[in-house]
């Protein structure tokens, strides 16, 4: 059962400064010479005033918030009429989504992973609005990792990963770094193939995967790097010793990185650059290269 709505002069206040925005932002302008045809619905100038059948709702509203047909008070027949009525089954119905901004025809209207609801009465955070503190962190993340959504963090830690071991898929890795303002979207890890780097081939003494390029727009001072490798086929020997190099794109050349956590089925290293990394077999690596 979904949680009653909280009321209360507080609450109201928030969510009626924080939606004004939201309206502001998604409202349709629409000028006093416009006409335009919407699911064969004529909008007309006077469409954001009048209400054709009405339910309370005016005739922009039902066809941009609600998508309901503004001729109709009863869209989908079901005894409520469009006003009392809750479209996207999110707890609020379309009269209240209308006067808040958020969309009748969806249960999240910044499709960010957190339900308008949930952002209106329980975290307070903007339901048209991803990221409502702008730090670079979406409200999703921040909320499923004990951050506060509605404070901006200077920095937090992130993690992403390029998928898991699994058929077709021997050697992945996933990144731990801690990020600044705005650095979320900018990021990530790619993978890197021979169709990407002549260098990154099968052929390479102890090849075990792909190369994984690491790349953050902006500061970055230090990144976690977890390989995953897969244990059907490699297990800890004498003749198998996994450890992690960076591609060296100036030299051309694999340079093996200190002060690495070798486990059964993984291997951990602190980076400090951005670049392409790879798992390689030490032992078969070390035989072509000569080293001890």
């Amino acid at each position: 059962m979904r949680k009653s709505i909280i009321s209360g002069f507080v609450t109201v206040i928030i969510i009626s400064v924080l939606c004004s925005a939201c309206a502001d932002k998604n409202k349709a302008a629409i000028s006093k010479s416009q006409e335009y045809s919407e699911n064969k619905i004529i909008i007309r100038p006077d469409s954001g005033i009048i209400d054709s059948d009405s339910d309370g709702i005016t005739d922009l509203d039902e066809v941009f918030y609600v998508e309901s047909d503004p001729h109709k008070a009863d869209t989908d027949d079901n005894g409520i009429d469009d006003y009392h009525d809750d479209s996207d089954s999110d707890g609020i119905i379309n009269g209240e989504e209308v006067k808040l901004g958020t969309y009748a025809w969806t249960d999240d209207s910044d499709f960010d992973g957190v339900s308008d609801y949930d952002e209106l009465y329980i975290y307070y955070t903007d339901p048209c609005e991803e990221d409502t503190d702008k730090d670079g962190a979406d409200d999703l993340y921040e909320i499923e990792h004990g951050m506060n959504p509605l404070v901006a963090d200077k920095s937090y830690v992130m993690e992403k990963s390029a998928g898991e071991i699994g058929p077709g898929t021997t050697v992945t890795v996933s990144v731990k770094m801690e990020v600044k303002n705005g650095l979320t979207d900018s990021f990530g890890i790619g993978r890197v193939t021979s169709y990407d780097n002549p260098f990154i081939v099968p052929m390479i003494a102890g090849y075990m995967g792909p190369g994984y390029s690491i790349y953050a727009d902006g500061e970055f001072d230090k990144a976690e790097l977890t390989f995953l490798y897969d244990t059907s086929k490699w297990t800890l020997s004498d003749k198998f010793n996994p450890s992690v190099y960076y591609f060296n794109d100036e030299t051309k050349s694999f340079e093996e990185l200190p002060d690495q956590v070798v486990e059964e089925g993984k291997v951990t290293v602190d980076v400090t650059r951005e670049g392409i990394y790879v798992l390689l077999n030490k032992v078969e690596y070390d035989k072509v290269w000569h080293k001890e």
